[in-house]
């Protein structure tokens, strides 16, 4: 967000848009734009929220389709699970602008000397119990 902030003069000397910035605890930001949304309020004209939102609000029709971006922006360059968590039924509704995975590293040493155990760590059920 301190990242976005700082383009702030910048978009406003060629866009002629003033830019008002509110941050909120994620408590109170979660609150607040959801009731913003749902009752079409408008008190935000953007706002930073999660592939959970995106997808039940993109599907409710809250949220306006990305179709009209920038050229220079190239969805192709978002990661395909990325994209097609921040999209409803093929539609992008939401651009990242930080991304998170989840991934398990190991020592091959070690697996394959329990190469049997490591066919029971397809899923991490399997990994917590070959762990124990």
């Amino acid at each position: 967000m301190i990242r976005m902030q700082g383009y702030t003069d910048q978009f406003t000397a060629e866009t002629g848009i003033a830019v008002e910035w509110v941050t909120l605890e994620e408590n109170v930001l979660r609150q607040r734009v959801t009731t913003d949304i749902t009752t079409k309020d408008g008190q935000f004209d953007i706002m930073t929220i999660d592939m959970y939102e995106t997808l039940i609000w993109g599907a409710n029709g809250w949220l306006v389709p990305l179709d009209d971006l920038s050229a220079e922006y190239d969805v192709d360059d978002i990661l395909p699970a990325m994209r097609g968590g921040l999209s409803h039924d093929g539609t992008l509704y939401a651009a990242p602008f930080y991304g998170e995975s989840s991934m398990i590293m190991y020592r091959t040493d070690l697996m394959e000397a329990a190469a049997k155990q490591y066919i029971a760590m397809r899923d991490l059920k399997g990994i917590h119990r070959a762990g124990r």
